[in-house]
């Protein structure tokens, strides 16, 4: 059980949780169009679907295989919050930008892909070739470190998530 909701069912919070769940779902709605669009954008571009009606058709699939994974998810929301909250912030957040960045100044000037910024790319990715073997050393260091972090808590939420005693129990009478 998720103990928010319990404790929302216990107790009345008034017209104020009522706002903020009505703005929540208002919030949700508005992000799942961005979202899939951002999620459908390299496969179709990798494919070459390039016309509206067939990039519509695709990312109404995928919404729908995405609202049937969130459908079969329902009774899994510590899962879904364990794997979201760890795995999936530490990558997007610690791991990733600085591993890109250190790839990125590996790249010699003719390899590095344009990806349509303009005079930002160009400024960034000469910034980037200039790393110095330390610059390099810190960077790998933060993207190694970050991987090592996310695993640690990925697997104390999985830890968590399948041990026997439940979080609510721990400290309570018997």
């Amino acid at each position: 059980h998720v103990l928010v909701t319990e404790d929302i069912m216990i107790t009345n919070p008034g017209r104020v949780f009522e706002i903020v769940t009505l703005m929540v779902l208002a919030k949700s709605y508005c992000s799942v169009s961005p979202i899939v669009s951002i999620l459908n954008e390299i496969p179709e571009a990798g494919l070459g679907i390039t016309t509206p009606w067939v990039r519509r058709t695709s990312r109404t699939v995928c919404l729908l295989v995405l609202s049937v994974c969130a459908y079969a998810c329902q009774e899994h929301l510590g899962l879904v919050e364990a794997l979201t909250g760890s795995a999936f912030t530490m990558m997007s957040s610690f791991i990733l930008p600085p591993l890109f960045l250190v790839l990125l100044s590996y790249k010699t000037p003719d390899q590095t892909p344009h990806i349509g910024l303009g005079k930002a790319h160009l400024e960034a990715t000469s910034l980037v070739r200039k790393f110095t073997k330390w610059d390099r050393a810190y960077y790998w260091f933060l993207a190694v470190m970050g991987f090592i972090v996310g695993a640690v808590f990925t697997y104390g939420d999985f830890r968590e998530l399948f041990s026997e005693v439940s979080p609510a129990a721990v400290g309570s009478p018997r």
